[in-house]
């Protein structure tokens, strides 16, 4: 695989990672949250991402023990800009700049997707731990 195939292939797996996580999160936020669960779920559907982990950091971390650490909730708000940037002007910075830019666009994509890699699972691991799927360790 060319190094620009991956890159095609890193933009996708990227942009996955962070719709899952985004997804996840306000699964865990509706759970969290009193009242009906699928009432919580359609309030929380148009919020944005940004919002909701505002509002989810607030409700986690009064919790004796939250399930996201202070540099979780970190990086939960950084992928917001992330994300917009891969999905709005990555691809932009990558075919209008010369060659030497692809490179520094490829490096930045390897690090961002290896960065939301372990996000995603952390978020993950905690969406089936909050639901009963899987013990608190």
């Amino acid at each position: 695989m060319t190094k620009e195939e991956h890159f095609h292939l890193l933009v996708g797996t990227t942009i996955k990672y962070c719709q899952c996580i985004e997804s996840d999160i306000k699964l865990i936020y509706a759970g969290m949250c009193n009242g009906d669960f699928e009432t919580n779920r359609e309030n929380v559907k148009t919020e944005t991402l940004g919002s909701v982990v505002k509002m989810m950091k607030e409700l986690d971390q009064s919790a004796r023990t939250p399930y996201f650490s202070r540099n979780d909730y970190r990086l939960l708000f950084e992928i917001t800009g992330t994300r917009n940037y891969w999905a709005h002007q990555g691809y932009l910075d990558y075919v209008y700049s010369p060659e030497k830019k692809f490179l520094e666009q490829y490096d930045k994509l390897c690090a961002d997707n290896s960065k939301l890699l372990n996000l995603h699972k952390r978020v993950q691991d905690v969406r089936l731990e909050f639901f009963g799927f899987s013990p608190r360790g």
